[in-house]
């Protein structure tokens, strides 16, 4: 059994064509025939059910590809590791980030790390805190700036930035002059909040539930931008970090009495997997210029 008749069975699984599989491979079909009926011949079953328009896994295939897919992980980790070897300062690290650090955090880190190893590669992707949790567990990322809430035993955590909450309203609410708020003051508002991936959206929900409420949600975003549009024209109050930018709309900042409030941004990564030695100069490089960033 060949390595290369493990990759060609897994694409062939997953795109569940044979021409489609072969022009993803650059085969021709007859090739990649051949080569699917000899594996198939070697595990002594067939590997998967033929129709009209394509191929599906039948249950042999499915145990196979349990089982093809592990082994194909391992032999590329160990490849990887070779590499890395050999080259300590090269590689690629898949980083992902969430929304508010796209601006200017992520592409001044990724600028100064460059300048020390200018030939690690960077490949980049935005998404939801909730999201790149789960992107790192399936090893499709290597890092991920994110801030988690709730407790994750699979994940370490680097504190990049700590934020505290604040209730955003608009200038014409009755509360506007107040500079400081309990939650329990807003329990029959209309709130505008985050999106349910987001982690500023799970602390509102804990912290307003540990006040006694549940909030009435008139609106869900992902950008703070129109979050804070819609609190100046009314349509509702808002719990944000105290360092989002107002944009000169007409809202008061007032800061949350009830308990110490905090939002964390995080440097995370996977527990108990190979961590080449391009992203541990990463995960290194980044809490140095933390530590030097706060001793200012």
């Amino acid at each position: 059994m060949e390595f290369y008749q493990l990759l060609y069975f897994e694409t062939l699984a997953k795109v569940g064509n044979i021409s489609h599989a072969a022009e993803r491979l650059n085969l021709s079909q007859s090739a990649l025939s051949r080569s699917i009926q000899n594996l198939e011949k070697e595990v002594g079953a067939p590997l998967f059910t033929r129709e009209s328009r394509g191929v599906t896994l039948n249950t042999y295939g499915e145990v196979f590809l349990e089982h093809a897919t592990n082994a194909i992980n391992e032999i590329q980790t160990a490849e990887h590791k070779i590499q890395d070897l050999i080259n300590p300062t090269h590689g690629t690290i898949r980083l992902a980030f969430t929304q508010p650090l796209g601006s200017d955090y992520i592409p001044m880190l990724i600028s100064a790390f460059t300048e020390k190893y200018p030939n690690i590669q960077f490949k980049l992707s935005q998404d939801t805190t909730r999201k790149i949790l789960k992107q790192l567990n399936r090893d499709e990322i290597d890092i991920g700036f994110c801030s988690p809430f709730s407790a994750n035993t699979t994940i370490e955590k680097y504190t990049i930035l700590e934020e505290e909450l604040i209730m955003l309203v608009p200038k014409n609410h009755p509360l506007s002059k107040q500079k400081e708020v309990h939650l329990d003051e807003f329990a029959l508002e209309k709130f505008i909040v985050f999106k349910e991936d987001t982690s500023v959206r799970e602390v509102t929900d804990y912290i307003c539930h540990e006040a006694g409420f549940e909030p009435t949600i008139v609106f869900e975003g992902i950008a703070e931008k129109s979050i804070i549009d819609l609190v100046s024209k009314n349509f509702g109050v808002a719990i944000v970090p105290i360092g989002i930018p107002l944009f000169d709309f007409p809202v008061v900042p007032l800061k949350i009495l009830n308990q110490p409030v905090h939002h964390r941004t995080q440097l995370t990564w996977a527990k108990d997997r190979y961590i080449s030695p391009a992203v541990r100069n990463f995960i290194q490089f980044t809490k140095k210029l933390v530590d030097e960033q706060s001793n200012l």
